[in-house]
């Protein structure tokens, strides 16, 4: 039979027998019958060689053998349950907050998480529009799309899948009514078509070949917080977006309805990442394998999309260099 001294659960009725100084006491709290707490001491005693509790005392005192014991055990026992804890939550969990930009929830992310979740019965997704490096920090949510790269990333598993360029664009019914603007400093007599949202303040800047911009001023500004209704925005001939992404309205670009300006002027690129706490993923096995699909699959479905982007725009940059 194994001995004893070799049973977590032996030296964890100890310590509560030197906390209590109580036979019975001890034996509510293991739930266990008072006589077999008295038994687990008694042999613990006696595979040890020496006494541990003075019976004679009430309540009950530990001996100098056995305080030195306790104070070298104590933290062992408190090690071992935070090990427990983590590696038995390993698998724990079975419901996942997402979050991702409202245009990409829409048109892509929402189909890949119900993919996922379709191969892996009872793993539940709570699907949210957005949220920031901090938010997955502090809890708020398990994995997040962002579309910037965080200042601080301490604690966090940032998975890159894209970054992507955006041109000014606007409606060749806007121009012909307002004319191009030919540098940042001529946006002043334009109106401009911005997106704000809990990731982003709107574009304040442009850059050009490394150089930045002067602070943007427009005559007049519409924000929106969600990259569809800043394309219908454009597209009703309202102003000039610095912030739609291209990829969203490729069709109207290759037909010519909607017309790249000011030549070589970007806003800062998008930084697209897929990030969890490293803490959550070394808990669950589950959410790190459903990070890294959605990092994977996004790669390869964007990758092509930027490409065909950049290419169209720059065909449609030639275009009116040639008109």
């Amino acid at each position: 039979m194994a001995e004893l001294r070799n049973d977590l659960a032996a030296w964890r009725i100890l310590l509560a027998a030197v906390r209590t100084g109580s036979i019975r006491e001890t034996a509510l709290q293991a739930d266990l019958p008072a006589a077999k707490v008295s038994r687990i001491i008694s042999e613990l005693e006696r595979e040890l060689g020496f006494e541990l509790l003075d019976r004679s005392t009430r309540p009950m005192k530990p001996t100098p053998s056995c305080r030195d014991l306790v104070e070298g055990m104590t933290p062992l026992l408190a090690g071992f349950d935070r090990m427990w804890e983590h590696f038995s939550k390993k698998e724990a969990m079975r419901h996942v907050s997402f979050a991702a930009p409202i245009d990409l929830c829409r048109l892509y992310f929402s189909a890949l998480v119900a993919k996922w979740a379709d191969a892996h019965p009872g793993i539940t997704f709570d699907i949210r529009p957005e949220a920031t490096a901090d938010d997955v920090r502090n809890g708020l949510v398990d994995v997040a799309v962002i579309n910037y790269v965080p200042l601080d990333a301490t604690g966090l598993v940032l998975r890159r899948y894209n970054s992507s360029r955006t041109p000014l664009l606007a409606t060749p019914e806007y121009i012909r009514a307002h004319g191009a603007p030919s540098s940042p400093e001529d946006l002043a007599q334009h109106t401009g078509l911005l997106l704000e949202t809990v990731m982003h303040p709107p574009t304040q800047i442009l850059k050009k070949n490394g150089a930045a911009s002067p602070i943007l001023r427009w005559k007049e500004v519409f924000t929106t917080h969600d990259q569809m209704t800043l394309r219908e925005l454009v597209l009703s001939s309202l102003g000039i977006t610095v912030d739609l992404y291209a990829g969203h309205v490729l069709p109207e670009i290759r037909r010519g309805r909607l017309v790249p300006i000011m030549p070589g002027w970007r806003r800062e690129p998008w930084q697209m990442s897929v990030v969890t706490r490293w803490e959550d993923e070394a808990r669950s096995k589950a959410l790190s394998d459903f990070a890294a699909y959605v990092a994977l699959e996004a790669e390869a479905t964007w990758a092509p999309i930027r490409e065909e982007t950049n290419r169209v725009v720059e065909e449609a940059f030639r275009r009116r260099l040639r008109s």
